[in-house]
């Protein structure tokens, strides 16, 4: 099997605004391996009956208490405030057992994991993460733990399940610390645009 790659651009910036300037400057996802060149690129054979396909655009409709979950982390107010406000669009191409999540918004990004298969290196502002990515037990979602390996310490745990309906996939974003401290969880709702 290919080793999976998976590409993040932008730079990491702090949110910014001048007196005279409202706009913010971008918070970004980075990553760190080689290239994207593989896309995404399912085999049919790695097909699983009982998985729900997340392929699709999702806009964010509402947060509950993100704002707290990224204060937990440490991000100061002008970035939170902002994050808070944006409505990023989230696609999702999945195929197979190959993930490629885009985002677009004041967070930016673009990774593709491969499910229960190699770690694949991130980057969140000045923290550097190994992430791994597995199927939700009732199937219809996946779980991606982010375990920092410089710049921070502990973990993110990020699941993103889809409705019943296919309308409205939930994301559920919680930090553990290596101290045994939680962050409160955050919940985003995203609605299926196309």
């Amino acid at each position: 099997v290919p080793q999976q790659q998976q590409q993040q651009r932008g730079q990491a910036a702090a949110a910014t605004a001048a007196p005279d300037d409202q706009s913010v400057g971008s918070y970004v996802v980075v990553s760190t391996p080689e290239s994207h060149d593989a896309e995404i690129q399912g085999d049919d054979s790695d097909d699983e009956e009982d998985v729900v396909n997340l392929t699709g655009s999702y806009k964010l409709a509402k947060n509950v208490d993100f704002d707290k979950f990224l204060e937990a982390q440490g991000i100061g107010w002008a970035l939170r405030s902002a994050a808070n406000k944006a409505k990023p669009v989230h696609k999702i191409t999945h195929r197979g057992r190959t993930i490629r999540i885009q985002i677009s918004g004041i967070i930016t990004g673009d990774t593709t994991y491969r499910v229960d298969g190699p770690p694949v290196t991130s980057q969140i502002r000045d923290r550097t993460f190994s992430d791994t990515v597995q199927y939700l037990d009732s199937r219809d979602g996946i779980r991606v733990h982010k375990v920092c390996q410089s710049g921070g310490d502990g973990k993110i745990v990020v699941t993103r399940q889809l409705s019943s309906c296919r309308t409205e996939l939930t994301m559920r974003s919680k930090c553990v610390f290596d101290d045994g401290r939680e962050s409160v969880e955050a919940v985003q709702t995203f609605e299926r645009i196309d």
